[in-house]
Order: C-alpha cells, then structure tokens, then sequence
C-alpha cells in the first residue's frame, strides 16, 4: 500500500503502523457496512443467521409500500426472493432505464437539483451504462447490486446509484399509471398497487380529442411492419363480432396492398359474425380466413401478428399465436385496464374512437395509391362494425364516426346490404323477446337474470341488453344468464352510466357504453345480488362527484 501522506505516497508494506520513510502513522479501518438499498430495487441484509429481503416504494418523499420477508439461508436466496417479488410486485413492465432518465431530466424536481448534484446523478447514470437500454421490471436485482458494489470510490458514489435508481423506478412506476388513467380515458386517477391497478374516478363522458395527424404516423409505422414481414396473421377477441372480423378484413386489405400474405385466424364455429364471413366466403374471399390452430404452423419470428377490436391478453382469438409471431400490433378503442398485451411493437389504442373498424377506416386513406382501396364487401363489413358499436350511429359517435362512414360509403358501401348483416333466426329472436320481457327496474337499471339459452341464441344476450334501452328511464342495462356453473353479463348504457366500471367491480371491463363480465362457480340469483351491489357502489361514487344520474335526481325532486 501507499503511505496515507499526500506529500510521502511512497510504497510500504501492508501491515506497516508507521511510514518508515516519514514517520506518519498510518490508520486501518475496518471496510464500511452495505448500506441497505431502501429506495432503490430493494436489500438484502443478515438479521441473525439468517438473511432478510426488503423492497420499499417511495412517492414525494412519502412511504407508500414496504414488504419484507427474512429467513433466507444465505444471501443469493434473499437476492434471488426479490428479484422474483419485483418482477410481480409493483415492477412496471413497459418502459425502458433510459426512458426513464429522459423523463427524469423534465421534471421539476430535477431542475430544482443544484448544478453539483445533478453532476452526481449524471456520473451514476454513466456508472449503469450496462443496463440502460433494459426495460426497467426485466432488470434483475442481482445484476443492479452488482453494478453497485463495482462502482468505484467511497460511501457516497454508491449512495448516488441508489438514489438515482429509486428516482428512475418512481419515474416508472408513476408514467405507467398515468398510461392507463390516459388508456381508461383520462377521467380518473389510476395508482399501481402490489396488487395490480386501483381506478378511482370515470364516471363522466369521454370527449373525443384525436388527430389526424396521428392517424397518419399510426398508419406509417403499421405499414413498415407490415412490409418487414414475411407474412402476418390477424385476429381479434374471442367470440368475435362484426368490429372485430370487419376491421380485421380492413387490416388484411392493406396487407394485400403492401404485396404481403396475410390470413384471419378465427374460429368459425364460435363466431357472432357469421353473417359478414359468409358474405366475404360467397365474394370469393374464403382463402381470407384460417382456423387458429392452421395458422400456427406458418408462424415464425418473422410473421407479425395483428390483434384488432382488444388489447388483452386474455381474451384474444388464439393465445398460442401471439406467443409464437416474432412482432406484434395491437388497434384497439376499448377502455384500458389491467392484463393487457406487453411488448408490442405497436399499439393504437384510442378510447375516443367508436370501434376498431373507425381506426382501420381512417388507416386506410393514408395507406396505397386512390385505387388501392377495399372492396363492397369489405367496407360494409367495416361499416357494420362501426353500426355495431355505435348502435346505429347513437351512441359514442364523434365527427370522425361520420367522416369514416362516408369514406366506406364512397368505396361502395350499401347500407341495406349492412342491415342484412344484422338480421337474427326465429330462435334468436325469441330468446331476446324472452330475456326482454324479464326485465326488473333497479335504481335506474334494468337487470335481467335467466338460465341456461340455447348455444346459437347467445347473441340475443347482447341484443336484449341492447333493446332494454329503449324503455323509458333505463339508463343501462345488465342481462345475465347461466353458462354452465358460471353466468355471463352483458352491460350497455346510454352514456349517463359507465357501466365498464361496474363491470370491473366484477372482474370484467369493457367500454364506457358497452361492458361485460364472467362469474364462476355462482347462481344466477347470486349474480343479480352482485349486480345490484358493483351498482349501488357506482351510484355512491357518481354522488361524491356530483354527477348523478337522471333518474336519482327525478326521486330527489318529487321528494
């Protein structure tokens, strides 16, 4: 070792008390402790024999989360235990380290930061160059307390990393959060829990705020990804309905426009768009649709997939598919919230726009020359998609609705053709007049609760929903009936209720005016008790925040 005196510094030996050459007494300390990582990805410690592992969340200086759990024979186990929990826990799972840097720099705070500081807080970030363009809750714990310990200097180099960490991962956590307040529609407040997400707010009316501008650079960047394809499979939700084939008709005619193959995978013996896929069979376009499982042996990392009318993960046409394509799209209105589709290399998700079909409808006046545009057929089928949702052009419609029917309208579209699209069997038809007719009334509700319909009837649950509606003082409707040892609901409303709100109170979601949710292992008569409870607990809130509905405020009047 060198002698501790600046003007000395020459070598002596290790164990030396006192510099032979200068006489200056030289001090051995003891190297300093691990500090505990508390507001960075988390610590480990020894508390006895044993070792602990600790995370805490931090938010404006505040305490808002702690978890720990001791035990651990050895500290690789307590290591190996947090990197598991915040991977999880509350790790946010979209945004990259650098992304969080960036964000990082245009925050008041850090402008408030003195000059020095933020030299610090810059020679750290330089420090964690290894895992900069990681996406934050994929960093492993481990490879972070690495990188910690091998930073060069004393006690306070280390503790800038981990401040700086705990600034990044806050950033995180916090971007994430306001993405799916934006993604739900901006009313509300959304905060991340160990548990998922917590929503509070979105009982007021959606406005409709998109630009064209971004139509365009959507429409751009689907067509590049579309051109570095070898070929692309579409898909939408389970039990898909005419948004869902209609857009994904769309989606496939720009494919066609790019010069790249591309199929519809869809179940056709589980479909509510029989109808739009047998007029597209009859046109001659039956080489357009593919059963899920024949499209997984053309799958490789080169194919895109494309998932139209639902961002989640759950509830696509055919999970297996998603996993296998090396890229994927996602072009969906719904509402955002929790279990949707991660790292997609694209994503179009607007809660102001009617229906999937009005999004590919607007792709497709930016994509191909005047004459590359979809068939009859085909903008009728996008035509009905946006009917569907939209309800005959009453409900959720904004300036673009209209601006993209009368597009299809001018690459041909028939409106009595569409209607055609809408028309129901005897059996149908009896099992929606029968689900109508046993209707009760609750707090400006209608709820209807059957058993058991036939199997090819079960559109008429949305269409029941759909009718009761039209009765004087229903603000929303909930049709409910058994499937097996569990009962589906149907939610619709005409906008003074969110009903994917309630829904969501059950373990479902959906639109502002268009929900639904699955119970298991319950009662039809226990579901109409939960149903009038998720509604009892919307009507409060909608009193907190003073909106309340029409039909409460009529009661308060005559009162």
């Amino acid at each position: 070792m060198k002698c501790q005196r600046t003007a000395c510094g020459r070598d002596i030996p290790e164990d030396a008390l006192f510099c032979p050459y200068c006489g200056k007494k030289q001090q051995h300390t003891a190297a300093p402790k691990p500090r505990k990582r508390a507001n960075g990805k988390g610590s480990v410690y020894r508390r006895g024999k044993s070792w602990c592992a600790q995370s805490r969340i931090y938010r404006g200086g505040v305490l808002v989360f702690e978890r720990i759990k001791g035990g651990f024979p050895t500290r690789a186990a307590a290591e190996e235990y947090l990197d598991r929990y915040t991977r999880t826990g509350v790790a946010p799972r979209s945004m990259r380290l650098i992304d969080c840097w960036m964000a990082l720099q245009e925050t008041k705070k850090w402008q408030a930061l003195s000059k020095d500081k933020r030299s610090h807080y810059g020679t750290a970030w330089r420090r964690l160059e290894q895992v900069q363009m990681q996406v934050v809750g994929q960093i492993p714990f481990k490879t972070l307390q690495e990188l910690t310990d091998a930073a060069p200097g004393d006690y306070y180099a280390h503790r800038d990393i981990k401040t700086l960490l705990g600034k990044l991962y806050e950033v995180a956590v916090t971007s994430e959060a306001l993405d799916m307040a934006q993604g739900r529609g901006g009313d509300q407040a959304a905060e991340m829990t160990p548990d998922g997400f917590t929503f509070y707010g979105g009982v007021s009316h959606g406005v409709e705020k998109r630009s064209k501008v971004r139509s365009r650079i959507v429409a751009d960047q689907l067509v590049k990804l579309i051109k570095e394809a070898d070929h692309v499979v579409i898909m939408g939700h389970r039990m898909s309905d005419l948004d869902a084939i209609g857009s994904a008709e769309g989606v496939l005619r720009i494919c066609k426009i790019c010069d790249v193959p591309a199929v519809i995978a869809v179940r056709r013996d589980a479909t509510l768009a029989g109808s739009l896929i047998n007029a597209l069979i009859a046109a001659g376009q039956e080489d357009d649709f593919i059963d899920p499982k024949g499209a997984l042996p053309i799958i490789s990392q080169r194919t895109l997939c494309i998932v139209v009318d639902t961002y989640q993960l759950g509830l696509v046409e055919s999970r297996e598919i998603l996993e296998k394509c090396g890229k994927v799209a996602v072009i969906d209105h719904h509402r955002k919230g929790v279990g949707f589709i991660e790292k997609a290399d694209l994503v179009c998700h607007e809660p102001y726009a009617s229906s999937a079909s009005e999004l590919v409808t607007e792709f497709l006046q930016y994509v191909g020359d005047r004459d590359d545009k979809p068939n009859r057929i085909e903008a009728e089928g996008l035509l009905s998609g946006i009917m569907l949702d939209t309800r005959d052009f009453t409900l959720h419609t904004g300036v673009r609705t209209f601006e993209a029917a009368a597009a299809l309208r001018r690459y041909g579209a028939e409106t009595e053709h569409v209607r055609q699209l809408f028309d129901v069997s005897m059996v149908e038809y009896t099992t929606k007049a029968m689900l109508v007719s046993e209707a009760q009334m609750y707090r400006g509700c209608a709820i209807t609760v059957s058993g058991e319909v036939a199997p090819e009837a079960r559109v008429a649950i949305a269409q029941a929903a759909n009718d009761l509606l039209t009765i004087q003082n229903v603000e929303a409707s909930f049709v409910a009936v058994q499937v097996g040892g569990g009962v589906n609901i149907s939610a619709r409303s005409l906008g003074a209720v969110n009903v994917q709100v309630i829904m969501e109170s059950l373990g479902g979601g959906g639109h502002q005016t268009m929900a639904a949710a699955q119970l298991k292992h319950i009662t039809p008569e226990a579901a109409r008790s939960r149903i009038q409870t998720a509604i009892d607990q919307y009507r409060e809130a909608q009193k907190k925040s003073g909106l309340e509905s029409g039909s409460e405020q009529k009661k308060k009047d005559k009162q």
